[in-house]
């Protein structure tokens, strides 16, 4: 098998999915910083049809490298076939890699199904025509019942894409079929959402999933710091999952109403040119919270000290601000950080002025990465009810704690 070296200008994409979305851009980054360190590791695989190269496999290694500014990549050049399908192909290929995530297995299979019926027609009971899932166990070489849960997880898997947070397929495949058996009860009982999601609480879970099972236009104001792109700590950088959950946040607020979101400036950008697309209004340029007393030093020696952090401001319809000639600036000192229960938590007084500009008594708030929990608490101290979401099982209990003192004051 003969690898070359082939100019990315040349490549031409033939398939694949949505190379803007926000999952696959996360893993192209993964490989592109993967590729920095070690190489490429695994050559793309193309057809080549003369002046250019058709791509059968690698779609995201192609666009790492052009993250990186390379050039050339390593690819294998496999002649024109009439006979196979190369998208067949491909999957058959990826398939048998050894580093292959469980989801993607699924997804493949369920492709490989797809395009066999395309090519021959559904199957169908009890007639020898067609394809039918029991041709497509015996191409792969695996039991009829494994394959349909796979299937069916794959279906599972493009309707909610948190689940690829999973480790293990075992694990997953437990979570699915959990929640589809939770789900089909709750059909049959005429359920449209858990009893238990209410206001006035902080859940612990997937932002994505648990706004799901609250109805559309419930809230009145979303006001959050998700994990930002950067940040001094690694952990609460923001994922493949993050900017989905916007997704969710613009279906469950009400018409005519407010999202601010504090954010550093390379996210800013980013969710300016994203939000639009779940249907949000986006203010172009951001308020900004000046943070009294603190600089954050840049990275340069021509680089000036910040002390301030953008808030976007986007909308859901044409609400309208609670009084008029409110300035865009926000001026306050940030928590003293031997009282921070978060690493980037916000103060009150500036969570205090958003809720004030944007809500009245009684509104209802929503903070999908609550984080240290600040606008829950603000949110109660001024007799707006509100639903805090956060994943990490130390900061809820934090927040529970927090809710439970400020309750007590």
């Amino acid at each position: 098998m003969e690898i070359t070296r082939v100019p990315l200008d040349k490549l031409v994409y033939t398939f694949y999915q949505d190379l803007n979305s926000p999952e696959v851009q996360a893993e192209v980054a993964r490989l592109a910083e993967s590729i920095k360190e070690q190489g490429l590791l695994h050559p793309i695989t193309v057809v080549s049809d003369g002046s250019n190269f058709r791509v059968i496999s690698g779609c995201k290694r192609i666009e790492a490298h052009k993250k990186l500014v390379l050039l050339e990549i390593d690819a294998i050049i496999r002649a024109p076939s009439n006979n196979e399908s190369e998208l067949i192909t491909h999957i058959h290929e990826n398939l048998v890699r050894s580093n292959l995530p469980w989801y993607e297995q699924v997804q493949l299979e369920s492709q490989l199904h797809q395009l066999r019926q395309e090519e021959h027609g559904a199957g169908k009971p009890g007639k020898k025509v067609g394809w039918s899932l029991r041709d497509t166990a015996a191409e792969l070489n695996m039991a009829f019942g494994v394959l349909s849960e796979d299937i069916r997880m794959a279906e599972v898997i493009l309707a909610d894409p948190a689940l690829k947070k999973i480790g293990d397929k075992k694990t997953a495949r437990r979570v699915i079929f959990t929640a589809l058996k939770q789900l089909n009860q709750e059909a049959e009982a005429g359920l449209d959402a858990p009893a238990d999601l209410e206001g006035d609480k902080v859940y612990l879970g997937s932002s994505e999933q648990i706004l799901k099972g609250f109805p559309p236009s419930t809230f009145h104001a979303c006001i959050t710091d998700p994990p930002w792109i950067k940040f001094k700590d690694d952990k609460y950088t923001s994922d493949e999952f993050t900017l989905p959950v916007f997704a969710e946040v613009y279906r469950v607020l009400t018409p005519d109403s407010f999202l601010f979101a504090f954010v550093s400036t390379d996210d800013f950008y980013l969710y300016r040119k994203e939000l639009p697309r779940f249907g949000f209004n986006v203010q172009q340029i951001p308020n900004v919270w000046i943070k009294e007393g603190s600089l954050t030093r840049g990275k340069k020696t021509w680089e000036y000290e910040r002390d301030y952090e953008p808030i976007l401001v986007a909308v859901k319809g044409a609400p309208a601000l609670t009084s008029s000639m409110l300035s865009a600036i926000y001026s306050c000192k940030i928590v003293a950080p031997m009282k921070m229960i978060h690493p980037n938590e916000k103060p009150k007084e500036v969570i205090t002025k958003i809720i004030r500009d944007c809500t009245y008594e009684g509104a209802l708030i929503l903070d999908p990465f609550a984080g240290s929990g600040v606008v829950c608490t603000t949110a109660q101290s001024m007799r707006r009810r509100f639903v805090g979401i956060e994943r990490d099982k130390g900061h809820y209990g934090k927040i529970v704690k927090r809710l439970e003192k400020e309750k007590e004051k």
